[in-house]
């Protein structure tokens, strides 16, 4: 593999379970479409400070196939990686 480790690509199974769990509409919240592509693989979102990153959130990516809207899902809430030293993931208050 090239820039990524083979435990990067998406369990695509585990990852539409997931989206059909809690995605209840469906749909595009900019254009009401209802066909959604999901990335090959997890990306990072790196926690930047200065030059060196400290953590990194990995990410899912779910793109509307009609207007290019794209959703950002965290690859640790839909269980498609463990939570490590250097992942992170947001363990907050629930949103009220």
């Amino acid at each position: 593999m090239s820039d990524f480790d083979k435990n990067d690509l998406v369990d695509m199974d585990k990852m539409e379970a997931h989206a059909t769990s809690k995605f209840k509409h469906h749909k595009c919240a900019l254009c009401d479409g209802h066909e959604w592509g999901i990335s090959e693989r997890v990306f990072r979102i790196a926690d930047n400070v200065g030059i060196t990153a400290r953590s990194s959130y990995p990410a899912v990516f779910l793109t509307c196939a009609n207007c290019g809207n794209t959703l950002i899902i965290s690859a640790i809430v839909a269980g498609l990686q463990e939570k490590s030293d250097g992942n992170a993931t947001s363990e907050g208050k629930p949103c009220e």
